[in-house]
């Protein structure tokens, strides 16, 4: 199996950051009508759409990542794999909630329902996983680093 190269793992890195921030704020403008009238003037059909691709770019590039992390997963810490697991836990939910959501036509109303509730629990869930990410960011920046240079 061939080691991850760590300029992959800054690109994906990055690239995940930005679309998952898309998804968030597009996220929160679609739940809160009142804030997206405030923001960009009532309904779109725009920013349906950009939620629905960036989430389609999101998902390979979390699995890409994903394997990155795999190939270098028995040199991470406790913190680490816990933090892999919670956001792989909660970003297949909010894929796969997010897919009931979308084919809303083709599903049966409680399911429906239930996509929905589910995909706005886990987005205010993954909130507090955030801002947990960003205060350990330095620390696990530098154990990362530490570790991919190991590899290169």
């Amino acid at each position: 199996m061939r080691k991850p190269d760590k300029r992959v793992f800054m690109l994906l890195h990055w690239a995940i950051t930005i679309a998952f921030f898309m998804l968030l704020m597009s996220g929160f403008l679609l739940l809160y009508p009142e804030l997206r009238l405030e923001l960009i003037g009532g309904y779109s059909l725009t920013l349906i759409n950009v939620h629905k691709y960036v989430a389609i770019a999101y998902v390979p590039l979390v699995l890409v990542y994903l394997w990155n992390l795999y190939m270098v997963y028995t040199t991470l810490g406790l913190w680490q794999k816990i933090h892999i697991a919670a956001v792989s836990i909660f970003g297949a939910l909010l894929v796969i909630s997010g897919f009931g959501v979308w084919f809303y036509r083709d599903l049966p109303y409680r399911v429906v329902a239930d996509s929905s509730s589910v995909h706005d629990i886990m987005t205010f869930l993954v909130i507090p996983v955030l801002l947990i990410h960003l205060t350990q960011i330095r620390k696990v920046q530098g154990f990362v680093q530490k570790r991919l240079k190991n590899l290169t």
